[in-house]
């Protein structure tokens, strides 16, 4: 007895070469967003805490403004951030996408923990 039906192999074999190339999916799920999103919420909450506790904003250009404009620039940011990432994943580069996704919501929380541990 054959472990592999010849026949049925052929056809597939057939049928994928019949189709030409095809492209890799490209989608990297919604994890790597979810991180991004994370991650710059914990930044704007804590820069938020941080500044009611006698902090002031490290980050030149966002100074000492009030939320709006942090707000504003810190959604910009991610937004560019997201697009960035979903474009590299789109060129056929998923792993690289997952991997700039992950560490782009990872350091804005490293950023959050710190404003949090060192508000006067």
């Amino acid at each position: 007895m054959p472990v592999f039906d010849d026949a049925a192999l052929a056809r597939y074999v057939s049928d994928a070469l019949s189709q030409g190339p095809q492209r890799p999916a490209t989608g990297i799920g919604p994890g790597p967003y979810l991180a991004m999103a994370g991650g710059n919420a914990a930044d704007i909450l804590s820069t938020i805490y941080a500044k009611e506790h006698g902090s002031h904003e490290a980050n030149p250009v966002l100074g000492e403004g009030n939320f709006w404009p942090l707000l504003a620039a810190k959604l910009a940011s991610m937004a560019g951030q997201m697009y960035g990432v979903h474009k590299l994943a789109d060129s056929g580069h998923p792993t690289a996408a997952k991997v700039t996704g992950y560490l782009l919501g990872a350091v804005p929380a490293a950023v959050a923990a710190h404003n949090v541990l060192t508000a006067k």
